[in-house]
């Protein structure tokens, strides 16, 4: 399994695969783990098997040398004469051959470390958790080999290409050459198939998922509304909204909240400081920064939680909402990627796509104005979780997708 940092690093990727690594390794002989990144060796996740000598290859490989790779790679021509001249600016040229470089290190890494596969009919599966470069590499090298199968997980910031100025690199040839391509969201395999008709039959839905919470999440009873929020401290994350959103709740309805965020990242200072700007008699905060899963899920667990909420510029399918839903917390969350299908009107508040802080402060009153209505949120939020996203059903339908490929090859 190739991942971005895990089993090290601080960051969503180990929650994620935490929850369906378990599964990987009760099913199959042997799963390695291999990231493409070594950002950090801390925080490492124990027990897992684990090869880094492909994230050690790419972090040596300097910049000119990717360019000379990608520059004398037929992949590199092949994508360029793929797209009609008009397509091609200087953004998309420069993330192509940066790329291209990069699927050429792991073409030739590859040989070099599982020759054995290449060579012979020893069965085995190749699974990139996100579809970057390296699901491209391994399918230019290894399309013919009827004993490697490859698939890949795609979520959001590795799907939709107008995050990245309409163009994300061979897409349309990894979509054409895997063996499957598992989407976190109905939302991410109707994108797909609108773009790349004539693979429909490759792209599947296949939800994340989480464990089941060891007791329900309570809720407050002093009168203070209390509101959690778990995500990176970046732009597409728009936290502001947030703490507007909040603000003008406690301002519009004169009710007390106490807002409690998880997760740092590039803007936490400023995020802090409109936090604390924002402070007031009705209006406090708590920032608790990265803290592991467990972590986390123990908050949920010891403290009332009443309104998760979520109010990104563009998504997957969170994680994080999948877990405060198995712990009966009542979710807003705004209508882009595939939220529409974890947030409705029976488990909270779906808001417009870009929804404006009296939208949101509408929202949450909507959530706790009747105690009755709010009960059944929390009903049905622990139910949603346990009829899309338990883990335990999810990843076992997964496993049985992947165990029918190695079938299909024993077969022939």
């Amino acid at each position: 399994m190739f991942t971005n940092t895990f089993p090290f690093g601080k960051n969503s990727e180990k929650s994620f695969l935490s929850n369906e690594l378990p599964f990987l390794n009760n099913k199959f002989d042997s799963v390695t783990i291999i990231p493409i990144e070594l950002n950090s060796l801390d925080n490492a996740a124990e027990n897992i098997m684990t090869e880094m000598s492909l994230a050690i290859e790419l972090k040596r490989t300097v910049r000119r040398r990717l360019v000379f790779l990608a520059l004398t790679s037929f992949i590199f021509y092949n994508e360029l004469l793929s797209k009609r001249i008009w397509f091609w600016n200087k953004f998309r040229l420069k993330r192509l051959i940066y790329l291209a470089g990069k699927t050429v290190v792991v073409k030739r890494w590859f040989l070099q470390h599982y020759f054995e596969y290449y060579s012979n009919d020893k069965p085995i599966i190749l699974y990139t958790y996100w579809c970057s470069f390296v699901t491209a590499a391994l399918c230019d090298l290894l399309t013919q080999k009827k004993n490697i199968k490859i698939v890949t997980r795609v979520h959001g910031y590795d799907l939709y290409e107008e995050r990245y100025n309409g163009y994300i690199p061979f897409q349309k040839k990894i979509v054409k050459s895997t063996d499957k391509v598992f989407s976190v969201s109905s939302a991410g395999r109707i994108y797909l198939i609108n773009k790349y008709p004539d693979f429909k039959h490759k792209v599947i839905v296949s939800y994340l998922g989480v464990r089941k919470a060891i007791s329900l999440s309570k809720h407050s009873i002093d009168g203070i509304l209390r509101i959690v929020s778990c995500s990176n401290l970046v732009k597409l994350k728009r936290v502001d909204l947030i703490i507007e959103g909040i603000k003008s709740y406690c301002i519009k309805y004169n009710q007390k909240a106490i807002w409690t965020h998880f997760g740092d990242g590039e803007l936490s200072d400023e995020i802090q400081c409109l936090a604390k700007q924002s402070k007031s008699k009705l209006f406090n905060y708590s920032f608790k920064g990265f803290v592991s899963n467990d972590k986390l899920l123990k908050y949920y667990q010891d403290n009332p939680v009443d309104i998760f909420i979520n109010t990104s510029e563009t998504e997957g399918l969170p994680v994080s909402i999948q877990e405060a839903q198995s712990f009966a917390i009542p979710v807003i969350g705004t209508d882009v990627g595939g939220l529409s299908e974890i947030v409705n009107g029976k488990v909270g508040v779906l808001l417009s796509e870009n929804p404006k802080p009296i939208e949101i402060a509408d929202a949450i009153n909507s959530i706790i104005c009747q105690k009755e209505k709010f009960i059944n949120m929390k009903q049905n939020s622990q139910l949603n979780w346990a009829d899309k996203f338990d883990s335990t059903k999810n990843y076992n339908v997964f496993i049985k997708e992947l165990e029918s490929l190695i079938e299909k090859q024993c077969s022939h």
